[in-house]
């Protein structure tokens, strides 16, 4: 919808998609879903208190990541996951974790640090330093907002399992494309539960499931929606 001088006019289901999709791509993947310019994109997220940073710098998914596994990880294990998920040109060390936890006030409770050690010992390592699982290895870890996702651990660390399962089978992945369940909940999937889309077509899926919900719901959502942006505006 264009308004004005033909400006184009942002709907609460182009700003939600915006927000479930910001970390994972990029401003020039977002723009063109959209349908805008790269410097509006920019304006947009800066609106909505959603600031990137640069790769040698922690991300706000990278963080959330921390937040959520520091109690259940050790410092090492972290840093390779952020390694093999978000390589840096300086790369992720123990110290990188350890540091920012501090920053964080991530402390963790002598029962924590003990059952990381345990784990750890169980599995043949000596703790921290040498945490790491076999090549082969699934674990489920977990998002800030406490969604669920499957990972396992390669020669070059953790990587997503559903998109380490579908190289495995059809090849590399096209660039473009991403690989989720087809039921868009399934946490431990196998070949046949997945699939790979491209970006249109996962914006599509959000607006659909959007206009699927009851209206009170919408309005609910609207609402949190404007809560949140005033809580980011406030922050900024």
């Amino acid at each position: 919808m264009k308004g004005k001088y033909g400006k184009i006019l942002l709907s609460e289901e182009d700003y939600k998609f915006i927000k479930d999709n910001w970390p994972q791509m990029s401003n020039q993947e977002l723009a063109d879903s959209l349908g805008l310019k790269r410097t509006r994109l920019r304006n947009e997220l800066y609106e909505l208190g959603l600031k990137r940073m640069t790769q040698e710098y922690w991300t706000k998914e990278q963080v959330d990541f921390l937040k959520s596994n520091y109690k259940d990880l050790g410092d090492v294990e972290i840093a390779k996951f952020l390694e093999a998920n978000w390589p840096k040109e300086k790369p992720w060390t123990k110290s990188h974790i350890s540091k920012k936890r501090g920053y964080l006030k991530l402390n963790r409770t002598p029962e924590e640090v003990e059952k990381i050690l345990k784990r750890n010992l169980k599995l043949g390592n000596s703790g921290f330093v040498k945490g790491y699982a076999e090549i082969g290895e699934k674990r489920i870890w977990k998002t800030n907002q406490g969604a669920s996702f499957l990972v396992i651990k390669t020669e070059e660390g953790f990587v997503w399992y559903n998109r380490w399962l579908y190289e495995s089978v059809h090849g590399k992945l096209k660039e473009g494309l991403i690989v989720v369940p087809k039921d868009g909940h399934k946490i431990i999937c196998t070949i046949d539960d997945i699939e790979a889309i491209d970006r249109s077509e996962l914006m599509r899926r959000s607006h659909e499931k959007m206009n699927s919900y009851p209206s009170d719901v919408k309005e609910i959502n609207k609402l949190l929606n404007q809560l949140k942006k005033a809580i980011n505006e406030k922050r900024t």
